[in-house]
């Protein structure tokens, strides 16, 4: 998302210093000639080899890349999205229960406060359009994390749960702003390091990804003893750290921004404004993200939660089928009409599990350990293990068979919720501990594995010149189909009469809970009469824009409209731009 002109250099007086080489490096070590290659090493010689292979796979990294580059992602992805995000989603779900918060409300307060999320196309045009002091990056980043930095101190110095439920959820969409801003920022500007130094791009693109895996272990190792000690609080002031140490990278410059000139900025304008037909979906998504964020915190009745999040659903998918290229607007309704089906509903689904005896008599009781500790290392495992079946098995499958296969596994994996919440594998001698990290693995493996070709679908329908636009615009409409999952899990969960607080009442509210698993098992299958229609026959390499694949809105209704009115083209880029 960035002009392709000459930009001016940032200096050490307005904004820091950064070191950027000039070379690709290679591994000196690395012998060039396979003739005189060594005999394969032995896997006790390969795992002995390990710490050196590392080391000099990090130097590369720094000398291509620069330590300044590597520290403001490590802040960035790692500390804040892998460490910080994953604690605090954890314990956000404890926080809910210290209040009593009803499982349909802790559904309804979990999609808002994971909205930001789904506003990085937005995030993404505002620091675009309107760059602080010639920066389009750092300094937002720097606002979020001010913001971040608050919210997890006001959520976690308040022991007494004196406050309002409904501020604690604001404050939790403070935090989840720091970590979108950040996200979707870090990623834009090492998405154009990426572009000088191609060759050495997967290797970049697996330390983010790496680091985030670790640092989520990391986050599923503490979490539980950091409940069993100071409960949901502790962790969030925990997190504070984190969250201000990105300020030390990006207020130093790390990420390597080049200094924009007021004439460039208007040139951005300008360019925005000649392509405003892809930007409707982000008004769209904006509007629909404040209406149910408004509805989610001063809504009481079910239904019209429900209405209104149907709406917003409505208005995204019509602003996405009038505005983009047919070949576009197909795929990405689906993905976001399938994020809305899968419907989970973890709000009632903790208080089975970590109810105590006298609350649900008979129940699982989970520890806090076991239940974030355990399962959250099962599902870091899981996501690795299914990235390498993915890439072993799967890559070669086209769009439609990957599909297909996996909605029809994950109903069936759903269906194994239902034997744990019927208390049918106590009947046949199946403990609870083992039933739920065999259904969780299965369910973790078929996700990851679904999760993959969505990535890549969703890279390849970016035009040329607009790939960091675009992609923040698909992804964050597919985040918007799993906010209205939520509020389509609360409704369920209200008409069957599931409503646990984690009281003495929850026995006779948990009675039912299989009942609403039963029509989310069935709603994945359904989605499978859609594939055909909706999803191109191609395989997973194929290209999905064959014709002028630099249009995002070729063929779509508005540029066709607006073509007949002004009777020229309805696609016209001024200037070039690079990805960001």
């Amino acid at each position: 998302m960035t002009v392709n002109t000459a930009l001016k250099d940032s200096s050490i007086e307005s904004y820091g210093s950064v070191d950027r080489p000039d070379k690709d490096w290679e591994d000196p070590l690395k012998n060039k000639d396979p003739e005189k290659s060594a005999e394969p090493l032995s896997t006790l010689g390969q795992l002995l080899n390990l710490p050196r292979s590392c080391g000099m796979w990090f130097v590369g990294l720094e000398r291509n890349f620069g330590m300044e580059l590597l520290l403001a992602i490590f802040a960035a992805e790692h500390l804040i999205k892998g460490f910080d995000h994953g604690v605090g989603s954890d314990a956000t779900s404890f926080l809910f229960k210290l209040y009593h918060v009803e499982a349909v409300n802790v559904q309804t307060y979990t999609a808002v406060k994971a909205m930001p999320w789904s506003l990085k196309p937005a995030i993404g045009a505002l620091s675009d359009l309107f760059p602080i002091l010639g920066y389009r990056k750092a300094p937002y980043i720097i606002m979020s994390s001010i913001i971040g930095i608050g919210c997890y101190i006001a959520i976690g110095v308040d022991f007494s749960t004196s406050i309002p439920i409904e501020f604690c959820v604001i404050m939790l969409m403070g935090c989840n702003v720091q970590g979108s801003v950040c996200d979707l920022l870090t990623e834009a500007q090492y998405s154009e390091r990426l572009s000088e130094k191609p060759k050495h791009g997967p290797d970049l693109v697996s330390f983010v990804w790496l680091g985030q895996t670790l640092m989520s272990l990391v986050a599923s190792l503490i979490i539980g003893p950091l409940l069993s000690i100071g409960g949901p609080h502790l962790v969030f002031l925990i997190c504070v750290v984190p969250a201000a140490v990105v300020l030390w990278p990006m207020s130093r410059n790390y990420l390597g921004e080049r200094y924009q000139t007021a004439k460039e900025s208007a040139e951005m304008r300008a360019w925005f404004l000649s392509v405003w037909e892809v930007f409707v979906p982000v008004i769209a998504v904006l509007v629909g993200a404040i209406a149910l964020t408004i509805c989610g915190l001063t809504i009481h009745n079910k239904l019209v939660r429900l209405i209104i999040a149907l709406l917003c659903l409505a208005l995204v998918l019509a602003s996405i089928n009038v505005a983009l290229r047919p070949e576009i607007s197909r795929i990405i309704s689906f993905y976001i009409v399938q994020s809305a089906v899968h419907v989970s509903f973890s709000g009632a689904s903790f208080y089975f599990y970590t109810d105590t005896e006298d609350e649900l008599p008979g129940g699982p009781h989970f520890s806090k350990t076991f239940f974030t500790t355990v399962l959250g290392i099962v599902s870091a495992v899981c996501s690795l293990i299914g990235l390498w079946m993915y890439i072993k098995w799967f890559k070669h499958w086209g769009y439609r068979k990957i599909l297909y296969v996996t909605n029809v596994v994950l109903c069936i994996a759903y269906l194994l919720d239902i034997v744990q919440f019927t208390r049918l594998n106590k009947r046949i001698g199946v403990n609870d501990h083992i039933f739920c990290l065999g259904s969780h693995t299965v369910q973790r493996l078929v996700a990851r594995i679904a999760w993959m070709p969505q990535v890549l679908v969703l890279s390849q329908m970016c035009p040329k010149g607009l790939e960091g636009t675009m992609y923040a615009i698909l992804a964050g409409s597919a985040n918007f189909g799993g906010s209205i999952a939520s509020f389509i899990g609360a409704y369920l969960l209200h008409i069957s009469g599931v409503n646990p607080r984690g009281t003495l009442g929850d026995a006779a509210q948990l009675s039912f809970l299989w009942l609403p698993c039963v029509v989310s098992a069935i709603m994945p299958a359904l989605m499978v009469l859609l594939i055909p229609y909706m999803i191109p026959d191609i395989a997973q390499t194929g290209a999905v824009l064959v014709e002028d694949p630099s249009s995002p809105s070729l063929g779509s209704p508005l540029s066709r409209w607006l073509a007949h009115r002004r009777g020229a083209t309805a696609w016209s880029r001024p200037i070039d731009t690079n990805s960001g």
